[in-house]
């Protein structure tokens, strides 16, 4: 499972974008977690962020960080 997607991702490391010591596979595992969790989190966002989970605002903001973080990695 994902195995293209974790096989793209040691082919970016291996060109340096990415981290020599970031886990391919464990990256996947951490930014599927990540995107899901407005939903499976929402008590956590609330209770840190302040503001309803679903709501579109938050929304946007969590998916403009998500954005930043991977382009950070070299992935965006």
């Amino acid at each position: 499972m994902f195995t293209e997607t974790i096989a793209e991702l040691r082919t970016l490391q291996e060109a340096g974008k990415l981290p020599a010591d970031l886990d391919p596979a464990c990256l996947v595992v951490m930014l599927m977690a990540m995107a899901m969790a407005p939903t499976t989190l929402p008590h956590i966002i609330e209770g840190t962020c302040g503001v309803d989970p679903r709501s579109p605002e938050f929304l946007d903001r969590f998916a403009g960080q998500v954005a930043i973080l991977a382009e950070r990695l070299g992935l965006g």
